[in-house]
């Protein structure tokens, strides 16, 4: 293996980062027309994650030991970075939790407090477990960095191409068959006054851990299949025409399945959270993020470059702070909104608002995040 392929940082996979959080930013807005654009931003960081942690890891023996306190420790080493946002963001959305028109009894505020602090919020089927309600990602996450040690293993053990697609072609269908059983689990009537969430198969295709790993080894399997093809092994480049072409048909298929959900839920007045709507959580977006990715990878057609810009480069990196910011930054504006306006004026222009404000405030506080979080960076290495 070359030491280019060995070594060589992918720009456009940070640039994808910043248009997959784009996609969450305009879900989380209110706007409907973008609601679907939210589960295609999340297929596509779980399916990255897990491509960049075998581009990134593969054959360089990194990782010198397994075993469960090993990988809870590397685990540990990827979340610790998000951590005090993490818990800051907590603190501040505490307040609708006490405070909110659907206020929760103290011991849902603990029991949810604790499961958040230790990250495993999203193995219990509570409703609206996630006190900042994007955190659930980092519950995912977590579980996922924690098995990887363990899957590098297996996937170094992998050598042949054809393999690799084999495996790649049976995780999808795995998925497709996980997704469409945890469709069949019905809501118990009984929500124990509050404490259970209100459909199930939504917590489990979308949040629910064990099934959102699905996604992450998708991801790691596509990483493996670019170690051993063309683009990994040091042979013929596909041109860039085909590359051009080929991108084009990606985004088009992404975009298509947005339409095919959207249609989806007008067609039921916009309930994405009901049982029929089980496919839209994560199986309809895994081929084209699959895709996407791929020729983004490639760094040879006119998207990719777009993405592999110093600027967008830079977003790309900052989305893992804004992720977390983003959805606070919305609870208060909301909550401004509706005092100011009332709840006609929020319902009407509430997400607009949410929209233009939110964006600036969460650049601007993200930009103050990671200024805070490099001096203590600096503090540490002095």
């Amino acid at each position: 293996m070359s030491t280019q392929t060995s070594n060589h940082k992918i720009n456009s996979l940070q640039g994808l980062r910043a248009i997959a959080f784009l996609g969450i930013f305009l879900a989380h807005s209110g706007i409907k027309k973008f609601g679907p654009a939210g589960a295609l931003g999340v297929s596509i960081f779980y399916i990255l994650s897990g491509f960049v942690m075998i581009y990134s890891y593969y054959g360089k023996e990194r990782i010198q030991s397994t075993g469960l306190l090993d990988n809870l420790k590397f685990a540990w080493s990827k979340i610790r970075p998000l951590y005090p946002l993490h818990l800051l963001t907590t603190a501040l959305m505490l307040v609708f939790l006490i405070f909110g028109s659907e206020a929760n009894t103290i011991p849902q505020i603990i029991t949810k407090l604790v499961l958040n602090l230790l990250l495993i919020q999203e193995w219990f089927p509570i409703a609206d477990a996630a006190i900042n309600g994007v955190s659930w990602y980092l519950s995912v996450s977590l579980f996922c960095y924690f098995l990887f040690p363990w899957l590098l293993r297996a996937f170094e053990k992998i050598r042949k191409k054809r393999d690799a697609i084999l495996i790649l072609v049976l995780l999808i269908e795995f998925q497709f068959l996980i997704v469409l059983l945890a469709s069949q689990v019905s809501t118990p009537a009984n929500d124990m006054n509050g404490w259970l969430t209100d459909n199930y198969t939504y917590w489990l295709s979308y949040k629910f851990p064990p099934i959102r790993l699905i996604d992450f080894l998708i991801g790691c399997d596509l990483g493996l299949l670019w170690k051993l093809s063309a683009s990994g092994a040091n042979e013929e480049q596909i041109s860039s025409l085909r590359s051009n072409l080929c991108m084009i048909i990606a985004i088009c298929l992404a975009l298509g399945a947005q339409f095919f959900v959207l249609s989806s839920f007008a067609a039921q007045n916009f309930l994405p959270n009901t049982n029929s709507h089980w496919w839209t959580t994560a199986l309809v977006y895994s081929i084209p993020s699959c895709l996407v990715i791929w020729y983004t990878a490639r760094e040879n057609n006119l998207f990719a470059r777009f993405l592999s810009t110093d600027f967008m480069a830079k977003f790309g990196n900052l989305t893992r702070y804004a992720f977390l910011i983003h959805f606070t930054v919305f609870a208060y504006i909301a909550a401004v909104v509706r005092a100011i306006g009332g709840k006609a004026f929020h319902k009407s222009y509430g997400s607009y608002i949410k929209l233009v404000v939110g964006l600036i405030i969460t650049i601007v506080l993200t930009l103050l995040w990671e200024h805070l979080s490099e001096g203590r960076k600096q503090e540490k290495a002095n």
